[in-house]
């Protein structure tokens, strides 16, 4: 990377000796940016396909938190975390990070572009819900434009996030990136009324429909579109369901609970695995 390793030691040594000299404990905590730091490395990890966490992972997780030492000098020396990540793919190779395939690292270029990493999300960052998300559906054996959508699922904004990471303006470049069919599944989950989704008549007819939450209007499913879009809910919210307020999980099962029986059978599984707290027990 044209940084020697030899200069970036003396220099940390040097921000170092800057400190005054105190009593260590016999083992160290973990400060909050050491947590932050093994944070990024673990998401690094799972980015690329749930490798181990490397060393590489490590570095990238101490350039993109930034405000330690380590993280300083090293950008001190130029190392930015997008040349850094493209670095340890050429130098690491694709089977040490994990095989990641290039269309996958052209997606997650682009959501990192439009800054996912840095919008907030259920206590992480979006891209992490987004990754999270698209990895259980990988999971559960969801076919690839469904997963596709699922990485984007909530980039326009919906009607509980509020946040767009990329406008409307830009379906067409999403097209390029995950196809007409999965851009279609993350317009509509952007697009709906969530509580329209959720207020079909499930034994009565076979006509399902979602309200526009922006005009109003209704937009008629297909059957395949609807049952994605319930697929899409369960990994959506399953996903975030361990970080959100107890009040909110209690509600994440009282809405998925009267989909189970028509949800994918991971999913279902997925559901029945939700561990019920005892104050948690009220309907």
């Amino acid at each position: 990377m044209g940084v020697d390793r030899e200069d970036v030691r003396r220099q940390i040594e040097n921000w170092v000796s800057t400190f005054p000299p105190s009593k260590m404990p016999g083992r160290l905590p973990y400060t909050p940016r050491v947590k932050k730091s093994l944070c990024f490395a673990a998401r690094e990890a799972k980015v690329s396909q749930n490798a181990p966490v490397g060393a590489e992972h490590i570095l990238l997780g101490l350039v993109l938190e930034g405000d330690g030492v380590a993280g300083r000098v090293l950008r001190d020396f130029g190392l930015s975390p997008e040349t850094t990540r493209e670095e340890i793919m050429r130098e690491v190779g694709r089977n040490r990070c994990g095989s990641m395939d290039e269309q996958l690292e052209n997606r997650l270029r682009f959501l990192r572009k439009a800054s996912a990493e840095q919008m907030p999300h259920s206590e992480v960052g979006l891209f992490d819900h987004l990754l999270g998300t698209r990895r259980l559906l990988v999971e559960w054996k969801a076919r690839p434009a469904l997963c596709d959508a699922g990485l984007f699922h909530s980039v326009y904004s919906t009607d509980q996030y509020e946040l767009a990471a990329i406008p409307l303006s830009m379906r067409d470049e999403v097209r390029q990136l995950i196809g007409d069919e999965a851009e279609s599944l993350v317009w509509l989950f952007c697009m709906m009324r969530r509580k329209t989704l959720f207020d079909q008549k499930l034994h009565k007819d076979r006509d399902f429909s979602v309200q526009h939450r922006l005009t109003g209007e209704w937009i008629p499913l297909t059957e395949g579109q609807f049952h994605d879009l319930i697929t899409m809910s369960f990994a959506n919210c399953l996903e975030a369901f361990p970080r959100c307020p107890w009040n909110v999980r209690r509600n994440i099962r009282r809405g998925l609970r009267r989909f189970r029986g028509i949800a994918i059978g991971p999913a279902q599984s997925a559901l029945d695995r939700i561990e019920v707290q005892w104050w948690e027990f009220w309907k």
